[in-house]
């Protein structure tokens, strides 16, 4: 063998690896999608439609679990809006009901939801349906100069699967030439190990949830003898992208940053087009919500092709609207805004409102060296329904970590965390060495804890 030749080696034989590993639906489906994101908005609703009465049929045939629901609902459907009347799944329900929704499927493998909202929830997919959890990943890095199958450092959540399927996912990542880093709890203890593997590999595209990435992008800031390495695009999931983050991770990567809407139970539910807008992979799923005018509400998402774990109507404790609104990028794909979490409230004089809104300002009001180093933290009274401690104010407690105060001090997080949430409640500032990521890996900048009362 010349040394001219050997580099070609590794590469065709991680291209039979993909191959074995992806199948040819993969190819079909990103066909597929590669053309039916230009069409119209009608033409889309109405393919969508199309996979919503073939994957009722199918599950009402051959699962009792769903059969039940759907004859409660008035079986047999009645038009497109006759979905609306099964009723909601929620994850509590799916874990309960795991071996009824599955219908007694054989395991080919499964992918799990991260288990931030609670009791992870394994759903189970074939090789055939795979392609149809990433696909609306992989177009969306299509429109920033990526490919699925370029050299990318993936900063997610440890897999909790079994021994021998962490093996298949490890022969995945080599396939795809994708240097997986779990973000666990010791992860920003880390961070100075990671970042420097991040540079050294070079990617074209990272991938991982915004507070990973934006702690490894601030390292790299200051890390004067690891030059950042300077990727096409840097894709943040899992988390809220907050300005801050996206300013110093487009500062230091010099790329865009670009978020994508998913779970580890529906796979990748949108993407963000180059002209701003969160497309729907309306391919794949159908997402409910209202409409803009109406203002956010609860999200039910009805995953299409996957008939050996349904999910139909599975609502995600998310809020958010959704339209058929004409993009400028001139595709015909849902746009869906993301309001917040359901469970993520705090009482204002007017009510309980998001807080997510009042986070962004919060953050805002302090130094960027300050904002990716504090979380905000509702102290709630278990069986208290308004969320609130005794004499009905709700008491808020800004965690922040050591150095943050380098930068800025406790009056001033206290004054910022007023401003936002406002001066009826109570806020009280406690300093930590560090942040305590979740058991998903993720980092919430709002939290809400729960006492004895």
């Amino acid at each position: 063998m010349t040394a001219a030749s050997a580099p070609a080696r590794p590469a065709s034989v991680r291209g039979l690896a993909r191959g074995l590993l992806y199948g040819s639906s993969f190819q079909r489906a990103i066909e597929l999608c590669e053309q039916t994101q230009w069409w119209s908005s009608g033409d889309l609703e109405a393919l969508q439609w199309r996979q919503v009465e073939a994957l009722l049929a199918e599950v009402y045939r051959r699962n009792p679990y769903y059969r039940r629901r759907l004859t409660a609902a008035g079986w047999p459907p009645g038009g497109r809006g006759w979905l609306s009347r099964v009723p909601a799944l929620t994850k509590l329900e799916a874990v309960a009901h795991a071996s009824e929704v599955a219908a007694g499927a054989s395991r080919p493998a499964a992918r799990t939801s991260g288990g931030s909202g609670g009791t992870p929830l394994p759903v189970l997919v074939d090789r055939a349906t795979y392609p149809w959890y990433v696909v609306g990943f992989y177009r969306g890095l299509r429109w920033w100069g990526a490919d699925f199958f370029d050299r990318a450092a993936v900063l997610l959540g440890r897999s909790r699967h079994s021994i021998l399927w962490s093996a298949v996912a490890r022969v995945k990542d080599w396939a795809t030439g994708w240097l997986r880093v779990a973000v666990e709890g010791d992860f920003d203890a880390r961070v100075g190990r990671v970042a420097a593997a991040v540079a050294r590999y070079r990617p074209a595209f990272v991938y991982g949830y915004p507070s990973a990435v934006y702690r490894v992008a601030r390292w790299l800031e200051t890390a004067s003898d690891c030059p950042p390495p300077r990727p096409r695009v840097v894709v943040t999931t899992g988390e809220p992208l907050f300005d801050f983050q996206r300013a110093a991770i487009e500062r230091v990567f010099g790329c865009p940053v670009v978020e994508e809407y998913g779970c580890g139970e529906l796979g990748s539910m949108g993407f963000q087009c180059p002209s701003g807008c969160l497309h729907v992979t309306a391919e794949a799923v159908l997402l409910e919500a209202p409409p803009a005018a109406a203002g956010p509400g609860p999200v039910v998402v009805t995953h299409l092709r996957n008939v050996r774990f349904p999910l139909i109507r599975y609502a995600l404790g998310d809020l958010g609207t959704v339209d058929t609104e004409a993009c400028p990028c001139g595709r015909g794909l849902p746009v869906f805004r993301f309001a917040g979490r359901s469970r993520e409230c705090v009482r204002a004089p007017e009510g309980q409102v998001l807080a997510l809104p009042r986070q962004r300002r919060f953050l805002s009001l302090l130094p960027e060296e300050a904002a990716g180093r504090v979380q905000v933290r509702v102290v709630a009274h278990d069986g208290d329904p308004g969320h609130s401690v005794p004499g009905a104010v709700d008491a808020l407690v800004v965690a922040a970590e050591r150095d943050a105060l380098t930068v800025v001090s406790v009056d001033e997080v206290r004054e910022a965390a007023r401003q936002a949430f406002g001066d009826w409640c109570h806020v009280a500032v406690a300093v930590v060495e560090r942040l305590r990521r979740s058991p998903s890996g993720k980092l919430p900048h709002f939290t809400r804890w729960r006492v004895p009362g």
